[in-house]
């Protein structure tokens, strides 16, 4: 049996003090057998609060290497602003030691920062 983990973001917009609703949040695989290689999983957009409460397909991750994807460029466009980023890329590994990752994002234009929530 194949250990497998759960995952939800949460993206603060630092500039407003808000969360940050309507960022567009993709979920890649590492493919380790074609050229190593990040597949789209899925996609998803945050909610009003800021989130995405279940990222993984089918609630659930298997060991091995992701990567998440803010589109950031099309969030601050929206509202007029530029953007440094056009994306934040956050690469982490699962492996069959967690039930659940929850990865955090403070974002502004020119800078953000993430951590391993709980």
């Amino acid at each position: 049996m194949t250990e497998t983990s759960g995952l939800s973001v949460h993206v603060l917009d630092s500039v407003c003090g808000t969360a940050a609703q309507g960022i567009r949040v993709s979920l890649y695989y590492k493919d380790n057998t074609v050229d190593e290689k990040y597949i789209l999983m899925v996609e998803d957009e945050t909610n009003a609060d800021g989130r995405v409460e279940q990222l993984a397909p089918d609630g659930s991750l298997a060991p091995g290497t992701y990567k998440i994807r803010f589109h950031c460029l099309e969030y601050f466009s929206k509202q007029s602003m530029t953007c440094f980023y056009p994306f934040c890329d956050i690469v982490f590994s699962v492996g069959s030691y967690f039930s659940h990752f929850h990865i955090p994002l403070i974002l502004s234009p020119f800078g953000y920062t993430t951590y391993k929530g709980v």
